[in-house]
């Protein structure tokens, strides 16, 4: 029988099983209340097959677009971008991978099974994490200085794929990369969107003026005035281009950790964001999207820790640092670009102080032209992280 989850989910399930549905027992997690994601849905399915002990944990990522929506291509760009990836640019960097054996099989990308890009069903399903025991930070806590040691050493390895790559295989880099859509436009573009992000910017104006902070002056004419074409010139810059993750913060990056609660592998998920670009967008988003003040104090260990993790992984490519990225470009780089990860930052961060029950998807965002979707949260917790961010940002001369 067909199960009412999804259009076509028998013949899904039987192109991921090579076998018919029936001979499964199908077990549907939160099916009357599936899980939201900001450009979806989310369901949990089990298969356990009736024959033997094979089962199939899986995740369905899947949106209906409706096009009369304003944020529809938005949307079905994102699931394009995700398909390819898995699709596309991860199997030809994983075989990459396999002919340089000395580097090892990189386990921080999720299993893929399955997609679909119809115009009215579009799917991705992969592996469920969740049952192998990974988990998400939580949203409303701050990452330590340890949590980001190990998600520095996880970007320097995926960045080192690609780097690696592009230098070995200019042509199919360049072929494998052209399709990717470059997302962040939308958001940058949206009049909806604009709106909101100003308001956020407002609110940080007035909590400088409150404490009567040195930093106003600069901030106001930087940001306040220029934040859309300063957004711009970052997902716009023409120096160094590697694949990326895209959507950094911290609720698309699953970690499974030890009984001691040390985190013993990390996930890289939700690759709908995915384009080319400097490692400081993944970096500087990552970072300034959920670290405190202690462990902004020590970015400089965090970039070394990166670079060094980087390089190791090029050498076993077989490639020299110092000529593909070294560590004063990757200075200059942060010192031009980190602020893509500020303004993202300042977003992610008023999300992550808001009620879940008040948050909603981006067709319903970009809908509703006089909502404050994105200043109704805790201002008391917003407020102490992002003032440590912007004194960070003026104190490192990264404004």
């Amino acid at each position: 029988m067909e199960v009412t989850l999804l259009k076509n989910f028998n013949s899904i399930v039987e192109n991921i099983t090579k076998e018919k549905v029936d001979n499964f027992d199908v077990v549907i997690a939160n099916n009357e209340k599936s899980d939201d994601g900001f450009v979806g849905k989310i369901h949990f399915v089990t298969l356990k097959s009736k024959k033997n002990n094979l089962k199939y944990d899986l995740v369905f990522k899947h949106a209906v677009v409706d096009k009369s929506n304003e944020a529809s291509d938005f949307i079905s760009t994102c699931f394009f971008n995700e398909v390819h990836f898995y699709q596309k640019i991860w199997p030809e960097l994983r075989h990459f991978q396999a002919l340089h054996p000395k580097v090892g099989t990189n386990k921080n990308i999720p299993k893929y099974f399955t997609s679909s890009l119809e115009e009215e069903n579009k799917i991705v399903v992969l592996e469920n994490l969740k049952l192998a025991n990974y988990e998400c930070h939580p949203a409303n806590i701050l990452l330590d200085f340890r949590t980001y040691e190990n998600i520095f050493r996880v970007y320097g390895k995926f960045h080192a794929i690609s780097f690696a790559f592009k230098q070995k295989n200019p042509e199919k880099f360049a072929e494998i990369c052209r399709p990717l859509k470059y997302n962040w436009n939308f958001l940058n573009e949206n009049e909806t969107v604009l709106k909101e992000v100003v308001k956020l910017f407002e609110k940080l104006e007035m909590y400088l003026k409150e404490e009567n902070d040195e930093i106003l002056l600069k901030y106001r004419k930087s940001y306040l005035d220029n934040r859309v074409a300063l957004f711009k010139d970052c997902i716009q810059y023409k120096g160094t281009s590697i694949i990326l993750h895209g959507d950094c913060w911290s609720n698309n990056i699953m970690f499974k950790y030890n009984r001691a609660r040390e985190i013993e592998e990390i996930k890289l998920i939700d690759f709908q964001m995915s384009s080319t670009g400097s490692p400081v967008l993944d970096l500087s988003y990552s970072l300034y999207s959920g670290a405190g003040k202690d462990t902004l104090n020590n970015l400089d260990k965090l970039l070394k820790i990166y670079h060094s993790t980087l390089s190791e992984e090029l050498r076993l490519y077989d490639c020299d640092p110092q000529e593909i990225y070294s560590y004063e470009t990757l200075m200059e780089e942060w010192k031009k670009l980190s602020r893509f990860g500020f303004i993202l930052g300042t977003v992610i961060f008023s999300s992550k102080f808001t009620d879940v029950a008040q948050k909603v998807k981006v067709d319903e965002f970009v809908n509703t032209p006089s909502n404050e979707i994105l200043t109704t949260f805790n201002e008391e917790k917003f407020k102490e992280v992002i003032l440590d961010l912007v004194r960070h940002m003026h104190e490192n001369n990264f404004l």
